[in-house]
Parts: C-alpha cells; sequence; structure tokens
C-alpha cells in the first residue's frame, strides 16, 4: 500500500491582491441609516461637493470594524473597492472626513432629535423608560472651549477632558438615543440635567428615568416628578444616615445568589410617594472590608517603618510624613509620635476600627414612588447597561 502525499494546505499561505471587505456591516449601517432617516438628514446640511451620508457611513463603518483614527479610516478609502462599496466615487482625503466630522457635531442636536423620532415612531416600543450616566475621555488633542481639567474617570488628571452624558431606553430595548457633550470641568448634576431637559419632552407619561449618585440632585428629581414622571436614583450616604444604619436588622431579604444576601429597610413619604430603600449586601461588605484591611496592613507597615527609622536617626521621607514645602515663605514643622500598642494584630485591628466609617457593605436607593425593595433594586443595577 502507497501512500500518496497529500497537497499543501494552509500552512503554505501566499500572498495576493484579494482584499477584505466588512460588506455585511457596511449594508447594515447604510441601511439603518436609511430607515432612520439620517441619509437623507445628513445630505440636506451640505449644499455642495460631495454628499456627505456616504462619509458618514464609512467612518461609522470603519469604528465598528477597525476602530482606529480619522486618519486611518482615510487609508482605508484609499481603496477603490472600499470606496464603491460604500457609494463613493471621488477619492476622499483627510481633510474631507475632518470637515464631515465637524459638520456632524456641529447639527448633532438636530441629528439627535431625528434619531428619536424616527425611533419612536417606526417602532412599538415596550416603554420609553431611560437609563443616564455620564463620564469623561480624556483628549491628547489641541485644546478647544470645552476640553478643561476636571475629575479624570479615565484617571489621567495630567490630560483635558470632556464629560459626556448618555441616555439609552432601558431593558429589554437597551439602545442608547442621546448625547450631550460638556466642558470637562463641569459638575456630574448639570451634565445630568442638561440630559434629562433634552429629551423629557419627548418621553411617554409615566416614563422613569434611572441614574446612579451623579444625578441626585433635587433640581433633577424635581423637574422629572413636576414633569409626572418617575425615577430611581442612588443616594450617597452621609452622617444623616448613621442612626438608620446603627439600628438595622438583616431581616427582609429582597435579593440572594452564590455571593450572599441583600437586605433591605424602607422609608416612605406620605405625602409624596417617595420612598428612599437602605440595603445591606453581603458581597459588598466583603469586598470593602478587603480594601479596607489592605489600607490597614499598609498602614501598620509604615508606621513600623516610621518608627524604625526614627530609633537610628534615619527617618527622612516616608509616605506617612509629609514632605516639606519648598517654598521660603511657608515653614512647616512635622512632628511624629506613635501610639504603643504592642503586637502587629493589636496595630492592625486599632487601624481598621479608626479607618471604619461603619457603612461598609450599605447603600441607599431613592424611588419617586412606593415599589418593592426587590424591583427596584432588580432596576436600577440593570442600568449598567448604560
Amino acid at each position: 500500500m502507497t501512500t500518496k502525499p497529500l497537497l499543501p494546505g494552509t500552512c503554505s499561505i501566499e500572498p495576493n491582491d484579494n482584499k477584505s471587505l466588512p460588506i455585511g456591516t457596511i449594508t447594515a449601517v447604510r441601511e439603518f441609516l436609511g430607515k432612520l432617516g439620517l441619509d437623507e438628514y445628513f445630505d440636506g446640511i451640505k449644499s455642495g461637493g460631495s454628499p456627505l451620508s456616504p462619509l458618514v457611513s464609512a467612518l461609522i463603518s470603519y469604528r465598528l470594524t477597525e476602530n482606529f483614527s480619522i486618519q486611518g479610516c482615510g487609508r482605508w478609502l484609499s481603496s477603490q473597492e472600499v470606496r464603491k462599496e460604500l457609494g463613493i466615487r471621488a477619492e476622499v482625503s483627510g481633510r474631507m472626513l475632518n470637515r464631515a466630522v465637524e459638520r456632524v457635531g456641529e447639527n448633532m442636536e438636530n441629528a439627535l432629535v431625528r434619531l428619536r423620532d424616527s425611533l419612536f415612531s417606526l417602532y412599538d416600543l415596550e416603554h420609553t423608560d431611560v437609563n443616564a450616566d455620564t463620564t469623561s475621555v480624556a483628549l491628547y488633542s489641541k485644546r478647544t472651549d470645552i476640553f478643561e481639567f476636571g475629575y479624570s474617570r479615565d484617571k489621567r488628571p495630567d490630560l483635558r477632558q470632556v464629560n459626556i452624558g448618555v441616555a439609552e431606553l432601558r431593558d429589554p430595548i437597551n439602545i442608547p438615543f442621546h448625547l450631550t457633550v460638556e466642558k470637562g470641568n463641569t459638575a456630574d448634576p448639570v451634565t445630568f440635567l442638561r440630559l434629562v431637559d433634552d429629551i423629557m419632552n419627548e418621553l411617554r407619561d409615566g416614563s422613569m428615568f434611572v441614574f446612579d449618585a451623579g444625578g441626585d440632585s433635587k433640581n433633577i428629581t424635581d423637574a422629572i416628578a413636576g414633569k409626572g414622571m418617575r425615577y430611581i436614583t442612588r443616594k450617597k450616604l452621609d452622617t444623616s444616615d448613621d442612626e438608620w444604619i446603627s439600628k438595622f436588622r438583616k431581616e427582609n431579604v429582597c435579593y440572594k445568589d452564590d455571593d450572599g444576601a441583600v437586605y433591605s429597610q424602607t422609608r416612605t413619604f406620605e405625602s409624596s410617594g417617595r420612598t428612599t430603600y437602605l440595603f445591606f449586601s453581603e458581597k459588598l461588605y466583603k469586598d470593602k472590608m478587603n480594601i479596607l484591611d489592605g489600607m490597614a496592613q499598609r498602614c501598620v507597615e509604615d508606621a513600623k517603618d516610621v518608627i524604625k527609622r526614627k530609633k537610628d536617626g534615619t527617618l527622612r521621607i516616608s509616605r506617612t510624613v509629609i514632605k516639606r514645602l519648598r517654598n521660603p515663605l511657608i515653614s512647616l514643622n512635622v512632628g511624629i509620635q506613635s501610639k504603643p500598642l504592642g503586637s502587629d494584630e493589636d496595630s492592625f485591628h486599632y487601624v481598621r476600627e479608626h479607618l471604619s466609617n461603619g457603612r461598609e457593605g450599605f447603600f441607599k436607593l431613592e424611588c419617586s414612588e412606593k415599589m418593592t425593595s426587590a424591583d427596584v433594586l432588580k432596576i436600577y443595577r440593570r442600568r449598567d447597561s448604560v
């Protein structure tokens, strides 16, 4: 029996001139731009030259597949085959793409109004309840009027940023339908208020807004309630909640899984129906205590380091010592006194007790109407999709 050698397979790939195109993505983008009436809108805001909608289709398709810069999209469009698939006849320069982005940005508010009008009229939506959230994006670009230093979610306080507010239709729809862009130093309540004002009149009566503590402002909740709508928001815990926390009893279980149970207590204002919910999560408690343990252990190690350096005369700069200000107009003296607590374990428990505020594991939600704790928690947890 003779064995014939097999023909070379995929192990012997040779380069050729074939090109891969995301035809499905391009087709879907063009179809939905047309279905939502955005192709007609974008072409209408540009009077001369090449129509704008094919360039918008190109930018969106490229971001959904390659996700590089506008310059990268320009290189992608240097291919005649790609341009043909997108319905672009002439060559596209980087300047044309940048100008297209500028035009879209200048007309973003009207484009989003068109998007919402089409979305609400084309589809028989189950509801128009909204998840809302804010974030920031750090920028390397040249400075403009809206690029400012602010609280950085990207952990890049050295860079200027813009703040963004986003709204999506709540589950099971989960379609994002509005966006606001604010200066990088804009406070969250200001961004939330604008977001709510932009879309509130387009939602059905009784619609619900779900947002975190960044939107917990009386101006925002009053504006929502004043329009006959509802809200669920997270409230920041403060000293006024400590008495409630001290009397909390783990009796009403509203949620349970492999990570532990979540217990709740409620308080309702009878005049308005507004209800606050205090929750205790076993998983959140464990996570917070693990963080606290790490902080306490570092404090013990730092204290031991300072005491050692103090004894042998080598104390200069430690993480627990304030650096002397290098300013001839300011003189700062630092004194160090350790607490004799015996063992490291005693020191650890002492530090952990002083670092704890007694609120570990607790969080508070508020709803404009009385609902069950389980329903409120379920709705709030699902807002993470935004």
